[in-house]
């Protein structure tokens, strides 16, 4: 789940390359749907959606927790601050920034 269409363009075609199925999501609200309908071995989910103060990420990972809880959810930033690598991992996620290196997404997704 990204807002960026470049970012979820890219990151999806790099996960299509390696094997992966991908269901991409620019919206928390089909992110959302896609969780409670279907499994997933992992989930990416940008921190914050269409403003400075949504933490859509975060929301995805609380979901996913509920309803998926040994889905495996990174949640990516372009804003990265000790508040948020905290708040990811105190929820059980993983927390990474953008960009994100190419060779740390093969290897989250092997």
């Amino acid at each position: 789940m990204d807002d960026e269409p470049t970012i979820l363009l890219t990151l999806g075609h790099y996960l299509q390359t390696l094997g992966a199925e991908v269901v991409a999501c620019r919206q928390f609200d089909d992110a959302a749907a896609a969780l409670k309908a279907q499994r997933f071995d992992l989930v990416l989910a940008d921190l914050r959606m269409s403003g400075a103060n949504n933490t859509d990420g975060l929301r995805l990972l609380r979901l996913a927790r509920q309803v998926a809880p040994k889905t495996r959810v990174v949640v990516m930033t372009g804003y990265g601050t000790e508040d948020a690598r905290r708040q990811v991992l105190a929820q059980g996620g993983e927390y990474c920034t953008k960009p994100m290196d190419l060779d740390d997404l093969k290897t989250m997704v092997r």
